[in-house]
Formats: structure tokens, sequence, C-alpha cells
């Protein structure tokens, strides 16, 4: 009892061992996308829950967009909760303990991967030579970056262990922790590896089929907890779907290939750095950096090729077969058919597919295989040589990974973006919020600048950006951007090219953003625009351009044209001034009066999902709402229920009668509370049911 407690202690330190430089001195950050991306989705999170409210809207990037149907945001996944629950005391720490959730869940990997092999017949000191090189083995120390996907894997020894279990005979209590398992890998967010989770599972109980040891009964166990996990994910799984037609996600397939790694990557399985991915000026290949090092240490690698010749357990050997089979996928177009088989997958699979991922499936296999290979082999001997051969194995991975590129930033995690600090001035963005809160609500802001710090961390430092960077772009709003913004059609932040376009500050863009010297024909370009440079003693080169003919965030106008389709209403949008008039995606049978002045709208109050205005216009106009569109908005006007239409290609509308009206604007996803309702009572019956078989027993 006191060596698997030791064991198991080891594995959930080890992964902070691995990372000590991040987080116990402080001295580096965990790299690239968790930065850059997942950190101003968690940073949008909290600022929700810190104003009280659930995060259904964010209203920082792309002039708002459905922050709870994003998958990545992981809002509704538990482990995350504890995250949010730090971050909130002190919202400057939150990239502090986000990657504490990361490397946790590392350290989670582990503890589960033990788990499976002990129950598979590994003994103690055998299971924590396998954990450790799933743990510190290429995946995780390459893939760091990726929250969602490190999440997502680590779960997957669980579902695996699942299937195993199943294959010797039905129980509640193993389909339970199948479907918990595959859930949790869903709502841990990162689409890619989402598949290889689950795609593993089918794997793994067709491979015990196949091989005799499991009755067909297996297969239809494994699809039932498949079914069983969406309906527990369903609070996920349902914005997820209704939103994604909207978003720039539905294209990605369009751009996708099917990808892979070439054949010549298994040579830094033997020699870890054959491809200088430890120094990124000497890499030269024209294959992600992080994908080109596939090194679980000289033990694994040479007891995994041995496995298919020892006359060991079934599972060793089957995981060695599927450790094969998981690597062909991650080679993807190197295997030759594998283009055709990947060009008839559903257009949705094809979009969320990178099969680099199935990285982490080899790497699981590979360490169950090698584990069981050093079983074999150390059968009846002393029980000493499985523990050194799996700490020599911890000590060489974290000589050879720890602190490496692919895994290890420069700097601290207290000059990362945050409400606290930008570009590492927090002087910078007190006077950024002091500019842009000034009216109700805050005004937007955007760039004529290719700089990503100015729009795709807008999230992280809260300033509010008509531009963005995430994959649930609405198509919209691209669209919408593309007539005076530079574009590239798979690109998701757009840079602003004509400057002078009524359409920015129709969409209530009240400042451009510079970082750097400005030349002085572009300066003279943005003052004959109508933008005014912001004079303050700026304590580092970040430079506003003031709108100075502002438009309000909502306001009426008193001619309507009307589209028959969002294409129509972007060809009339090029010629249109919609400070005058509105393009309608509606047939009205509606026209509206020629008052002498149109009134200003007057805010009543402003949230991000609920917005209250009142008007009193002399004859009928039209409300321009420079609010994103979205299905799920309602209005109310007057306390009756009226439809908000498509208005300007990217925004919402309301036509209102002659006199005085009350108006409220809310985000409501009916669909979302229903799909809450089934997660949670799918949960009560799996925690019943488990209940249920424990007492029986």
């Amino acid at each position: 009892m006191r060596q698997s407690l030791a064991a198991l202690v080891w594995l959930l330190a080890q992964p902070v061992l691995f990372h000590w430089q991040v987080l116990i001195t402080g001295k580096g950050t965990l790299p690239f996308d968790l930065p850059s991306f997942h950190a101003p989705l968690a940073s949008a999170a909290l600022d929700a829950f810190h104003h009280h409210r659930f995060p259904w809207w964010d209203p920082y990037i792309y002039a708002g967009y459905p922050l709870h149907a994003d998958l990545q945001a992981q809002i509704l996944y538990p482990p995350a909760w504890l995250f949010f629950w730090k971050a909130l005391a002190r919202e400057s720490t939150f990239f502090y303990w986000l990657e504490w959730e990361t490397v946790l869940h590392i350290s989670l990997a582990g503890l589960l991967a033990w788990w499976l092999l002990r129950r598979a017949g590994c003994g103690r000191w055998t299971a924590l030579f396998g954990a450790t090189v799933y743990q510190l083995g290429c995946f995780f120390s390459s893939q760091v970056q990726h929250l969602g996907a490190v999440s997502a894997a680590a779960w997957m020894p669980l579902v695996w262990l699942a299937v195993l279990e199943l294959a010797a005979g039905f129980s509640v209590r193993w389909f339970a922790a199948l479907s918990i398992g595959l859930a949790m890998a869903f709502l841990a967010g990162f689409p890619a590896t989402i598949l290889v989770v689950y795609g593993s599972a089918v794997a793994v109980a067709a491979g015990f089929w196949l091989a005799r040891r499991a009755s067909p009964r297996l297969l239809l166990w494994t699809a039932l907890g498949v079914l069983a996990s969406a309906v527990l994910v369903a609070a996920q799984l349902v914005p997820t779907m209704l939103w994604s037609p909207y978003s720039q996600t539905s294209l990605r397939w369009m751009w996708s290939n099917g990808g892979g790694l070439p054949w010549k990557v298994l040579c830094s399985a033997l020699w870890p750095d054959w491809f200088h991915v430890f120094d990124p000026k000497r890499y030269h290949e024209p294959y992600n950096l992080t994908f080109m090092y596939l090194y679980h240490g000289q033990a694994a690698l040479w007891l995994f090729l041995a496995a298919p010749w020892l006359r060991m357990k079934l599972p060793g050997r089957l995981f060695a077969v599927l450790a094969v089979l998981f690597l062909l996928v991650m080679l993807g177009n190197s295997v030759p058919g594998s283009n055709f088989l990947f060009n008839r997958l559903p257009r949705m699979l094809r979009g969320a597919a990178y099969v680099e991922f199935a990285m982490a499936a080899f790497s699981l296999a590979l360490s169950v295989a090698a584990a069981f290979a050093l079983e074999h082999l150390s059968r009846g001997r002393r029980a000493w040589i499985p523990l050194a051969v799996a700490l020599i194995t911890a000590v060489e991975l974290y000589a050879v990974a720890s602190g490496r590129f692919m895994n290890y930033g420069e700097g601290s995690w207290k000059f990362v973006d945050s409400p606290g600090t930008w570009f590492n001035y927090p002087a910078i963005l007190e006077h950024v919020h002091d500019q842009i809160n000034a009216t109700t609500p805050p005004a937007r802001t955007d760039s004529n600048q290719e700089e990503f710090r100015l729009v795709s961390l807008a999230q992280s430092v809260r300033v509010p950006s008509l531009s963005g960077d995430n994959p649930l772009a609405p198509l919209r709003m691209l669209e919408y951007r593309k007539i005076f913004c530079e574009s590239v059609e798979w690109a998701r932040r757009y840079t602003v090219k004509d400057v002078a376009s009524p359409l920015l500050p129709a969409a209530g863009v009240g400042f451009l953003l510079r970082w750097g010297s400005v030349p002085a024909n572009d300066e003279q370009s943005l003052r004959q625009a109508g933008w005014q440079r912001d004079s303050w003693d700026a304590p580092a080169p970040l430079v506003l351009f003031r709108n100075t003919a502002p438009t309000p965030r909502y306001y009426l106008v008193a001619q309507v044209r009307q589209a028959r389709s969002a294409d129509e209403a972007r060809h009339m949008l090029r010629s249109a001034d919609p400070r005058r008039e509105a393009v309608v995606e509606a047939s009205l049978g509606w026209r509206a009066g020629q008052p002498s002045a149109l009134p200003p709208v007057e805010v009543l109050s402003y949230r991000p999902d609920r917005i209250d205005l009142r008007t009193n216009a002399a004859a009928p106009t039209y409300l321009v709402l420079a609010e994103g569109w979205a299905p799920d908005w309602r209005a109310l006007v007057d306390g009756r229920t009226a439809r908000p239409y498509p208005t300007d290609l990217a925004f919402q509308g309301l036509p209102l009668t002659a006199g005085p009206h009350r108006i409220t604007l809310e985000y409501k996803p009916v669909a979302t509370y229903a799909a809450m309702w089934l997660s949670g009572f799918a949960w009560l019956v799996l925690v019943v049911s488990m209940a249920a078989e424990s007492r029986k027993r």
C-alpha cells in the first residue's frame, strides 16, 4: 500500500518538477497558444463571472459572439471551475493559474495511466514506468501550449480502461466510467483531440473484438457510451452545433487537406533533437516544430519494439499494434491512400481533424505496450528492476525535454497581458480603459497595423475590438470586414485598409490603435479620414487615434434598403451610408417616415447580454443596434416581443413606430437552457445508477 501511494505521489509531482521553472520559480511561462489564445478566452469568461453573470456573450471581439458556444473556453468543464475560482480572487494572476490547470492535467494523465496498467495486470513499478513514459513523453512535452488538447488527452487512459473492463463483461460502473471519460474529454474543448479520444475508444474496442477477447457486444457498449456522453455534454454540444454554421468553423473543411507528418519524423523517436526542435534557429522543416518530436526515452522505445515478439499478455501485444495504427493516422498524407479516405469524411470531421494530434493516442499505446514488455521481461526477478527503469526514464526525459523551446517561454506570468497590464505597461491599459469607457457602452477599437496583440488579446485586456482571432469568428462579421480590410480567406484576423470607410464608426469603433512609430504619410491619411491622434504622456509607444465624428452604438435612421440575402446585403452595403440608411435582410412591408430630425437613443442600462434603451421619434424610424448578430437575440418593444432583423450584414435592428418606446435587447439561448436541463438530468441518472449498483454489491 505504501509503495502504491509513493508511486501515485511521484506521478502527481512529476509534471510539476518537469515545469518547475514555470510553476515554482516563475521565471518562465508556458508558450505559444496558451497566452495568445487560451488565456483570452479564459479572461473573457472570468470577466463575466466577476460581474456575477454567466458568460453567454463575449463583447470583446467581433462586436460580440456567443462565448458559451466556444468549446475551447471550457466554461462547462468541471476541472476548469477550480481555475476560475482561484483566478477570481485576483484576476491579474489568471495566467499563473491557467498554467497550473494545464500541468495538473498532465499529473491526472499519469495517475489514470497508472490505474489503467494496474487493472490490466502490471505491477506497481511497471505501471509507474508506463505512466511516466506517457506523462513525460512526446505528447505532453511538446503540446503543453494547447490547454484543451492536454486536458482531453488526460482522460484517455480512463476511457481505455473502461473499454478494457467492459470487454470482460458489462457493468454500470464501467459503462459510467466510459461515458464520463468521453464527456470530460469533450468538455475539455479541443476538437482535434476529442476526435482522437473518441476514435481511440472505438479502436480499442474493435481490437479486443478482433482478437476474440470480447464479444461483439463490446462494440455496442462503446457506441452506447459515445451516445451517453453526448447527452452528458448536451449543454455544450447543442450551442456549439447551433452556432457553428454561422461561424468560420463551417468553412474549415475547405482548407483542410488531411495534413500529417513525414516518415522521417520516426528518427526523433531514437534521437530527440534529430530535427533541431530544441533550437528553432536551426530548425528548417516545413512542418510544425512541436510535432517533430516523438521521443519517449530509450528504454520505452526498445521495449515497445520488442513487444510484438514477446509471448506476453494480450493487452501488451494489442496496444503495440494500436500504437502502429495511431502512428499511421498521425503520418496522414505520407501514408498512401490516407488522403482518399480523409476526403470522404463528413465535412464537420474534416474541419475539426488535425491528424497530427493522434500523437496522444500513439504515445499512450506505446507507453502501455512498453510497460507490458517490461513486466514480461522482469517477471520473477527482483522488484527493483522495473523501479530502476522507471526512475532512469524519468530522469532521462526530464534532462532531454524540460525547459525546451516547445514547452518553455522566456519571461514571467506577471508580464503576460492581463486585465492589469498590456505590453508590460499597466499605465497603457489604464489610459485606454479611461478613453473607451468614457461612453456607455464602451467604444470599440480596431487597428490598421499587423500587430496581433492589438486585437487578438482584446479579451485578456478587456478592450472591445471589432476584430479578433477565433475559429468561431462570425461569418457575417468577417464579410463585413472584408469591405474595408485586407483579408485572406482562411484567416480570422483582418487588418483595416480603408480607414475612411463609414463602416468603421457605424460599428461603434471609436479608436484605431497603433504600436510603435507611425509613418508621416500614414498619420496624414488617418487625419484626413477623421482620426485625430490622442495626445498623452505615453510611457510606451502605443498610439491612439480618436474618431472625430463617432457614431453612437445605437441610433435611428429614416431610410431602409431591403435585401433578400446576406450576399445581397453585402453588395448593397458597399454603396450605402450606414449613418443615414440601414440595409435589412427582411421584407418588412413597412416604410420609415421622414422626420425633420432624428433624436438620439437613450441607453438606460447596458451589459453584454442585455441592453435597455428608450427612444421618442415623431415618425416611424428604424433602430440600428451595432451588436453582433446571432439567432438567439430577443427583443421587447414596450413589453411586446419583437424580432431583431439582420441589419447592415453583421448587426441587428428593429422597425419602430412613431412615439416613445422602451426597447430591451437580450441574448436568450433557449435551446441551450433546455440542453442544460437534459445534461443535468443525465448526470443525475448516471450517479443514481452507479449508487444502485454499489448497493447491490
